[in-house]
């Protein structure tokens, strides 16, 4: 029988619980360049939210799961949230698509917005919320 992994974990390293500032979420190594992300959940001031990382164009970027346009996950299967060609996030809900690096919404119904990015740090190959992030939520 196979050993199912949890998203944002290996079968080496759990998945992480609920991450504060300065929380461990996964080795840089585990980031596929666009490819699966590392899912997680991010102890805010309005409590536990979904979150994930990425790695993109050689960098590691974290935003909050929630689109810009409606608050709903953006990944079609969970961890997956590049496009077929790598090149943008996409909400599998209704394809707005995302730049990587910024966040910036570059086409669909939320134009023009972006989504909340968190602040990573790389410590030892381990990728740590930098800070205390507090969303509006909406």
């Amino acid at each position: 029988m196979a050993r199912i992994t949890p998203v944002g974990a290996t079968a080496d390293t759990p998945a992480p619980a609920c991450v504060d500032a300065g929380g461990r979420i996964c080795r840089a190594q585990e980031l596929i360049e666009s490819g699966r992300g590392v899912r997680f959940m991010l102890n805010t001031e309005h409590g536990p939210q979904s979150a994930f990382v990425i790695c993109y164009a050689g960098g590691i970027y974290g935003y909050l799961n929630k689109c810009a346009h409606r608050s709903i996950e953006l990944d079609w299967i969970p961890g997956e949230f590049f496009d077929i060609d790598g090149q943008f996030l996409i909400c599998a809900t209704h394809g707005a698509r995302y730049h990587p690096a910024t966040g910036a919404c570059v086409s669909g119904p939320c134009a023009g917005q972006a989504l909340v990015q968190l602040k990573l740090d790389l410590v030892d190959d381990e990728v740590r919320v930098a800070c205390a992030v507090r969303p509006a939520m909406s």
